[in-house]
């Protein structure tokens, strides 16, 4: 030993990050940061604030109260405008504290450091190399201790700011009302009450991407279809992936635990509120609320048709109970007394919560444009349904309804596909030598099925295929396509690829969801909701180039109605794999929706 001291490799990586995370937290306290806050929500931030409860207590820290009137402050900004601050010291106090921890803590090592030095000099029996180590060390344990001592001194002669630890302080605004219903929000106009943001473009009402959907579920219900157009319309500018700041999502901005209520008696739907971006799902909701909204006009026969529409939206908007209220409460009447009594029912059941009259004037007035905005559709009848076509209710198609519906139904292509060459590809599912397109085949003797499948394979896997021509679509009129869940990751991104391919050849896809797999040996909650992403890009299209394709929804078909997220025992041969009796009625729902 030459009394040099040697770090290794490690410790000086300890040393680097400990100085890299100290600097940080010291430059992070210099920052002079400055959020605002409306003053509206004071109230809430003094209910909510607490004083800190830190995980590594420091001898000698204590916090200030939390208490918005002795941590305000106000001064005077630009343009001569008295601005008011809320201070909150907090994270200002614990640097101090640690710095005064740090200090001591020096010390102590530093004497301790100063003892044992001496104690070997005093046992050094004369040895110059023994004597040379102690000296060197009291040496730096001096120096450490009086840089350490005098570490404030030094730094507030380098620049007096350096031992400033600013705390965050938030300016305060005053809100001023605004006309949601006509308010522009980042050039696109505010579909709702609340500020909107995370939405995907806004729709005009012209455009039919979500008609088929609507008129599908007003039949649910014998309702005209438009209803939940424009309802939908608005409430989300007819953006399915639109998400308020009060949580409110989809379509017809609902909540996870509201869609739950309103299909409580359809199981399948209700497991499906994860996910509100999916229009099915959202519309389903919409199409419940609507129905019980259509209930209530049995009570008060004698209402105006715009008055009829202003309740409709009213059980949408501020709840069946509070329509229920309403009624109770002369709104029966019509005219004034609807807007009297919504008015009143905010006032009295959220005691000002929401502000009293001012949230009722504010949904009465939307509703009213809702209403008129009906009329404007051309709907003078809410219960004609002959502007809906003959689409068949999802909520009967899918739930265990399905297979009762298919048992009967005979595997039969149209006419008008014979000569038709059609190519199946997929993995596991497909190479069942029994599988679906076995079945089709052999029931559609003029349309000549193949397919080419790939046990344990994913999306990825199938579109190199296709790159390389070891899967070649050009000899193929229509193409079924059918993955796994080998690898979600990437499988929205691949499978566009192979849609894309398919549709610049122009062959007509036949696109099928994932199927249930709870509970099998890879499943986790994580993969579940990655399944349900997948499937939802499916069916909204799959990136834009399944317009107009068939799209075939097997997990709905498959999925056990008792046990959602389950394949259905009915038609597994194990946990992810479908059995012979699966296969049949997968065969026929192909056929039926799509030959």
């Amino acid at each position: 030993m030459n009394g040099n001291l040697y770090f290794n490799y490690n410790m000086k990586k300890i040393i680097f990050k400990s100085v890299f995370i100290f600097v940080s937290f010291f430059i992070f306290a210099l920052l002079n940061l400055t959020p605002v806050l409306a003053q509206n929500d004071i109230e809430d931030l003094q209910e909510n604030i607490r004083v800190p409860e830190t995980q590594i207590n420091i001898p000698g820290l204590e916090f200030s109260d939390a208490d918005l009137e002795e941590l305000q402050t106000k001064d005077i900004g630009p343009f001569g405008r008295l601005n008011t601050y809320y201070y909150f010291p907090y994270f200002g106090e614990y640097l101090a504290a640690v710095y005064k921890y740090t200090i001591g803590a020096i010390a102590i090592i530093a004497v301790i450091v100063l003892i044992i030095s001496g104690l070997q000099w005093a046992s050094s029996a004369g040895n110059d190399e023994m004597i040379n180590s102690a000296k060197k060390r009291i040496i730096g344990a001096v120096m450490g201790l009086v840089i350490a001592v005098s570490s404030y001194t030094i730094l507030y002669i380098i620049n007096p700011d350096l031992v400033q630890f600013n705390n965050i302080k938030v300016l305060t605004v005053v809100g001023e009302d605004v006309d949601l219903e006509n308010a522009v929000y980042d050039g696109k106009q505010v579909a709702s009450e609340f500020i909107t943001y995370n939405a995907d473009p806004s729709r005009a009402l012209s455009d039919s991407q979500y008609d088929e959907i609507f008129k599908s579920f007003a039949n649910c219900i014998d309702a005209d279809w438009r209803l939940l157009k424009v309802m939908a319309y608005k409430e989300s500018r007819l953006r399915k992936d639109i998400k308020n700041k009060e949580g409110f999502i989809g379509l017809f901005q609902t909540k996870p635990n509201f869609c739950r209520s309103a299909l409580r008696n359809y199981p399948q739907w209700a497991g499906k509120c994860n996910d509100l971006t999916d229009p099915y799902v959202n519309t389903a909701v919409g199409a419940m609320m609507l129905k019980t909204g259509l209930a209530k006009l049995n009570k008060c026969p004698s209402l105006s048709t715009v008055d009829q529409g202003i309740l409709i939206y009213l059980n949408h908007n501020s709840g069946g109970g509070a329509v229920n209220w309403m009624i109770k409460n002369g709104a029966c009447g019509g005219g004034n007394l609807i807007e009297e009594t919504i008015i009143a029912f905010w006032d009295q059941h959220k005691n000002g919560r929401y502000k009293g009259q001012e949230k009722g004037q504010k949904r009465y007035k939307f509703a009213v444009g809702v209403s008129k905005l009906f009329l404007d559709q051309g709907v003078t009848n809410f219960k004609d349904t002959s502007q809906n076509g003959d689409f068949r209710c999802p909520l009967t198609e899918y739930t265990s309804d399905v297979a009762s519906s298919l048992k009967n139904v005979s595997i039969n292509c149209d006419d008008a596909f014979n000569g038709r060459k059609v190519l199946a590809i997929g993995d596991s599912n497909i190479a069942n030598s029994s599988s679906f397109v076995e079945k089709m085949d052999t029931a559609c003797p003029n349309v000549e099925f193949e397919k080419k499948a790939y046990s344990g394979e994913d999306a990825g896997d199938l579109w190199k295929k296709i790159e390389d021509g070891t899967i070649d679509l050009s000899n193929y009129n229509d193409v079924i396509i059918w993955i796994g869940v080998n690898d979600l990751d990437n499988a929205t991104r691949d499978l566009e690829k192979i849609y894309r391919e398919a549709r610049d050849k122009n062959l007509r896809v036949i696109a099928i969801t994932l199927t249930p797999w709870k509970d099998y040996g890879s499943w986790t909650e994580q993969r579940q909701l990655k399944t349900d992403e997948i499937n939802t890009w499916i069916k909204n299209d799959g990136g834009g180039f399944l317009s107009g394709q068939k799209i075939i929804d097997a997990y709905y078909l498959l999925e056990d109605p008792k046990n959602p997220d389950y394949l259905n025992p009915l038609y597994q041969r194990d946990l992810i794999h479908i059995n012979n009796a699966g296969h049949e009625l997968l065969a026929k729902l192909i056929a039926v929706k799509a030959f």
